[in-house]
């Protein structure tokens, strides 16, 4: 293994926390809940050992989280509300007649 280098824990940590900030917008609850509880217990291991500081695990996963943001900032976050036609359409796939469906303005849309 001579000449080989290693990764450092903490930006492993970062990766990680990256990865499931970026990545939140596209799972269900429990799989995001999962995540973080495998990171919270990869964390603790990783403090009980003594291969990383409690500190270096706070502002790793501070960096994480901020690049995870950015990166939801950069390319956008999926809208998972569904619209008017896609409601119409589930209700017709269930046996519902509908023929049209109109959309209740949302809170906090902003000014478009």
């Amino acid at each position: 293994m001579a000449g080989q280098r290693r990764v450092p824990q903490p930006a492993l940590i970062a990766g990680a926390a990256a990865v499931i900030v970026a990545g939140s917008p596209q799972m269900s609850r429990p799989w995001r809940r999962a995540a973080w509880l495998t990171l919270l217990l990869v964390v603790v291991v990783r403090i009980l050992t003594g291969t990383v500081l409690p500190m270096e695990v706070l502002l790793a996963i501070a960096a994480g989280v901020i690049v995870g943001a950015g990166v939801l900032v950069a390319f956008g976050a999926p809208d998972r509300w569904m619209g008017p036609s896609e409601v119409a359409r589930a209700l017709r796939s269930a046996g519902v007649p509908a023929e049209s469906v109109r959309g209740r303005r949302r809170r906090g849309q902003g000014l478009a």
